[in-house]
């Protein structure tokens, strides 16, 4: 069953507090009430679910309801009794239902390489890449290698790539142990080896010395940044960074 923004927010506002004929849903302030929410605006939360419905057919129209909940859950990794309490259902439900679609977006295919190439305005830099930590339980037996510096315990680490025109994901490599996994590590396991041609990507001091990779850092920070404003204008431009 394919919906419409106009059914995301009309099941929100049941939710949100507001009423849905005596808000305006077009100004920037309910936008930003919105994703607060939920992470994404309307138009984005019903394309997501026609996607889903598209793979595998979403029936009930109630279910947008537990979707919902999946999407503020994803925002804010609250817990279970504060989403049955919001949503006026039962915890066992909730717990249910919202995992249910977290698996059921986990099966889309949405972050893909070549999107980098969007809007490619024949610079050399079409990615910024880093590593994004990831918080965890303590695994058994303990173990350094899961420790990050960013929680102070044990967490997953995950390289992203986001492509410089659309601002879109285009990669996504791991998890691996924080400990064990620094971020050139990471990218020597993989994203190398994608580069085509002299194509390099935008990074920070982590990946210092990697082939293909255009790193600021410290006093070069504007020297290295102007460099990066040569390789990412296209041709003909005379656009710069200046640090």
């Amino acid at each position: 069953m394919q919906i419409t923004p106009t059914t995301i927010i009309r099941t929100a506002s049941l939710y949100q507090g507001l009423a849905a004929r005596a808000v305006d849903h077009e100004t920037y302030r309910y936008h930003q009430t919105f994703r607060g929410c939920f992470g994404v605006c309307p138009e984005l939360a019903a394309e997501l679910w026609n996607m889903l419905d598209d793979e595998d057919p979403l029936s009930d129209i109630r279910w947008v309801t537990y979707f919902l909940a999946t999407l503020m859950f994803l925002r804010t990794y609250t817990v279970t009794a504060v989403l049955a309490m919001i949503f006026m259902k039962d915890e066992k439900t909730i717990r249910h239902w919202v995992w249910v679609f977290i698996e059921k977006i986990a099966t889309l295919d949405l972050i893909r390489w070549e999107n980098r190439l969007m809007n490619d305005n024949g610079s050399r830099c079409l990615v910024t890449v880093d590593g994004t930590d990831f918080r965890i339980r303590e695994p058994g037996p303990f173990s350094t290698g899961w420790y990050t510096k960013k929680f102070n315990g044990p967490g997953l680490r995950y390289e992203i790539g986001v492509c410089i025109q659309t601002g879109w994901i285009v990669w996504m490599n791991g998890p691996f142990p924080c400990g064990g996994w620094v971020d050139i590590a990471i990218s020597l396991s993989s994203l190398v080896h994608m580069f085509e041609g002299d194509e390099r990507a935008v990074a920070d001091k982590g990946y210092r010395g990697i082939l293909g990779s255009l790193t600021a850092h410290g006093d070069t920070l504007t020297i290295n940044n102007r460099l990066a404003g040569r390789l990412l204008q296209g041709p003909g431009t005379n656009v710069s960074i200046e640090g």
